[in-house]
């Protein structure tokens, strides 16, 4: 089964699904209490005040299994950076080559 039904399943979440455009997502997402995927530097939402859907921690054994009940395995944020841009602007360059986030620091 998908994860999402999985845990659409397991957990008891009613949930209703619809196709329209960004204008469409925009206004019937925050129109009233429901659960709606959003990236959050997108302030589309912030003035909603939305709180993340916290599943509990990853079982790995769990998802060795492919049952998705538990939150995701967690991955590594990574940064992909074009080689020209050393060349381009070298104090760039410099000052990304080593910044490091984590997904604690984007959540907050």
């Amino acid at each position: 089964l998908d994860v999402s039904t999985q845990r659409v399943a397991f957990h008891g979440l009613p949930v209703a699904i619809a196709v329209g455009t960004r204008e469409d997502y925009l206004r019937t997402a925050g129109a009233g209490d429901s659960l709606f995927f959003w990236w959050k530097p997108d302030t589309s939402f912030i003035e909603l005040q939305p709180w993340a859907l916290r599943l509990p921690d990853s079982d790995q054994e769990q998802w060795e299994r492919n049952i998705g009940i538990t939150d995701s395995i967690p991955t590594t944020l990574r940064k992909w950076v074009s080689p020209k841009l050393v060349k381009a602007d070298l104090r760039v360059w410099e000052l990304i080559k080593d910044m490091r986030i984590t997904s604690s620091r984007i959540d907050r």
